[in-house]
């Protein structure tokens, strides 16, 4: 059967587009869904008489322009030509409608209307109100760059460090006759960058590039309805660009994060222990490499022969590196099942029959092998690779007959983004999640361990990285999965708080019937922590 094909245009200010808006476009293409059929370019009008240096010097917004004119001006933010091979161009002179608004004329909407497009992305022009929001038969399509409802206007990025804000947001929306106030299509959630003005708004611009694809892939298989996205609610305040002396007290604040990452990375150090207990009556006891500048990490556990097990990665920061190892509660001796050049993590754990299998983490390699446990030689012994991708954390769960992996990708903000590939079998093959990324945020996206069967709900562990990584693990209960269709929501959170003096953070949570394991960080300051990474 053939894939539908969607009619899309261009709305642009000329016959030029920046490389993350190009981007945007080559994504819609490598669908096999989307046609590009139209750009409507903004008619150039005749430039003003130019500013007097005394009145540039008086702009209120002087400074923040200078900075992106001497910092920006990189390939991202260079515009450049672009065309297709058989869209069709026409050129508007949009026309004013209301104070602030501007339209087309019934002329021109009819010239849109006549290519029969499904969607507009929008690049260009300005408030757009009239006909031409419905000129196309799912509307005209726009990014906003921030979270709706924290704060509105621009610029992209800036706001969010100003006010020290953790997350950030971007989301795809129909525009409606309200400002500030379409349809959410998509929306993302990301963290600040609160050191470089720079790497935030382009890790704004570039990482929501796919979203438009996103969106119609999942329009395409029924899992949302173009004509019934939901509303945005909000009474955000709204943001205008900088003064001089906003933009100052912006580079004095960007300055202090970035000694601060500085301080961080050279006199903190973190250290994990690992804790177990075998009833929720109980508390936990705790694990630890006796070797300074070492920790375990990850724990799993598993029953082998009426005996338990944890297995861990056990880390060095002396290699740079980390070894799965094995661990027997009581004997706190760890011996070690997989050790290679590259670093090893998150060996997750699972049966399928009276088979024990793990899952280690390899992103360093490209690829996730499938290993099986020897209850003789107690030893992992490998079988084969399961993935050709640099998996993070990859978790699988059985579900109606197929094997979904869920897993972050090594380069592709792992404590941000969860994908999920599904198989029939499983060695696979796997094939990619008609959503993904399925969710994006770093408050539950990264896997935090097994699932979980609670009160006949399935639960998914994930880690909560917002305000530092490691945070908490928040428990996500699974209300619909298939290969297109994927929902959860909240169902609890596991803090570290009463775990002291192991306050400062908890990123793995795993079970085997009444046998819980977690891991808790703790943190190493000063020259200890120098010392211990040289």
């Amino acid at each position: 059967m053939d894939k539908p094909i969607y009619n899309f245009g261009i709305l642009a200010n000329g016959m030029y587009l920046y490389p993350w808006q190009k981007k945007v476009i080559t994504h819609l293409l490598d669908t096999d869904m989307a046609s590009c059929e139209l750009f409507i370019i903004r008619k150039t009008e005749e430039k003003s008489s130019p500013k007097s240096a005394l009145s540039k010097l008086l702009t209120p917004g002087l400074l923040f322009e200078q900075y992106k004119k001497a910092k920006l001006n990189t390939s991202i933010y260079r515009p450049l030509p672009f065309s297709l091979a058989n869209e069709k161009t026409i050129f508007i002179t949009p026309i004013q409608h209301g104070k602030f608004g501007e339209g087309f004329t019934e002329e021109d909407v009819e010239r849109v209307k006549s290519v029969q497009l499904d969607f507009i992305i929008r690049f260009g022009f300005g408030i757009l109100k009239g006909d031409i929001l419905s000129a196309a038969k799912w509307g005209i399509w726009s990014f906003h760059h921030g979270d709706e409802q924290v704060l509105r206007g621009g610029p992209p990025g800036f706001w969010e460090i100003f006010k020290s804000h953790r997350k950030q947001g971007v989301i795809l929306q129909r525009l409606t006759e309200k400002l500030d106030a379409g349809k959410i299509i998509l929306k993302r959630e990301y963290l600040v960058v609160p050191h470089s003005y720079k790497e935030n708004v382009t890790k704004l611009l570039v990482e929501s590039v796919d979203m438009p694809a996103q969106a119609l892939r999942m329009i395409s298989n029924s899992i949302v309805d173009p004509h019934s996205f939901e509303e945005v609610k909000t009474s955000a305040p709204i943001f205008k660009y900088p003064t001089n002396f906003q933009f100052l007290r912006f580079q004095w604040k960007v300055f202090m994060n970035r000694i601060r990452l500085k301080w961080k990375v050279l006199f903190k150090q973190e250290n994990w222990i690992l804790g177990y207990r075998t009833s929720p009556q109980e508390k936990y006891r705790y694990i630890a490499p006796k070797r300074g500048g070492e920790y375990y990490a990850d724990p799993f556990v598993f029953v082998n022969n009426n005996k338990t097990y944890i297995v861990a990665e056990h880390y060095s920061y002396r290699t740079k590196k980390g070894s799965i190892v094995l661990i027997e509660p009581g004997m706190n001796q760890s011996t070690t099942l997989l050790e290679k050049n590259t670093h090893l993590a998150y060996p997750f754990i699972f049966h399928e029959g009276n088979e024990i299998y793990m899952l280690p983490e390899e992103a360093y390699t490209g690829k996730l092998h499938l290993y099986k446990w020897n209850g003789e030689t107690k030893k992992f012994h490998l079988l084969q690779s399961i993935l050709d991708l640099p998996a993070v954390d990859a978790s699988l769960l059985k579900h109606e007959g197929k094997y979904y992996l869920f897993t972050g990708l090594k380069g592709q903000l792992t404590n941000e983004k969860l994908f999920i590939y599904y198989a029939d079998k499983l060695e696979g093959p796997y094939l990619p999640h008609t959503s993904n990324p399925v969710k994006v945020s770093p408050e539950g996206s990264r896997m935090a361990g097994g699932f979980i069967i609670e009160n006949n709900q399935l639960i998914r562990p994930s880690q909560c990285s917002v305000k530092y990584y490691g945070e908490k693990v928040v428990f996500q209960k699974i209300v619909q999965l298939s290969p297109t269709v994927y929902q959860e929501e909240f169902y609890s959170e596991l803090k570290p708080m009463e775990y002291a003096p192991f306050k400062c953070g908890l990123h793995t949570y795993n079970k085997k019937d009444h046998f819980e394991v977690i891991d808790l960080k703790t943190m190493r300051s000063g020259f200890i922590a120098l010392k211990a990474q040289i």
